[in-house]
């Protein structure tokens, strides 16, 4: 299954884009179950830690990135091969639409016969919070750069 948070934002993509470049600086305030974050390869940006509550479950995960060659889509993968099978990959990504960008944020997940019983307690918080973390990006003003973002 795939769970999608698609929106229209009234900012450039790029804006989006440096927003999830400069993460370890916004992280806890771009939601409030958001606990933690540390990119782990320095000014690479292509691994990541993080850690957050979603419903009652903490989760705690390593993952790697890739980029598209213009940085507008970024494919996150946990580094754990048995993390993988149950949470092969998530997305971001920012396409430039009108004068602002649609930003779609995709979860990819293997819960077999788990999922009517994950319903209430995962799913729905998830997604919940997939639309709560797109709404905080609909605030931000446009045309300011993360820079300009409150610290």
């Amino acid at each position: 299954m795939i769970i999608e948070e698609s929106r229209a934002l009234p900012v450039p993509a790029d804006t989006i884009v440096e927003f999830l470049e400069k993460l370890d600086a916004y992280y806890l305030d771009w939601h409030p179950d958001h606990i933690s974050f540390d990119w782990l390869d320095g000014g690479r940006r292509e691994h990541f830690y993080f850690a957050e509550r979603i419903g009652g479950w903490m989760l705690r995960m390593a993952m790697r990135v890739t980029r598209s060659g213009d940085g507008r889509i970024a494919v996150c993968q946990p580094s754990s091969a048995i993390a993988r099978l149950v949470f092969p990959w998530m997305s971001f990504e920012a396409r430039s639409e009108g004068d602002g960008c649609r930003y779609i944020h995709r979860i990819k997940l293997r819960l077999g016969p788990l999922r009517p019983l994950l319903e209430s307690t995962f799913l729905a918080p998830l997604r919940r919070h997939m639309r709560d973390e797109a709404e905080y990006l609909a605030q931000l003003q446009t045309p300011p750069t993360v820079a300009q973002l409150p610290q």
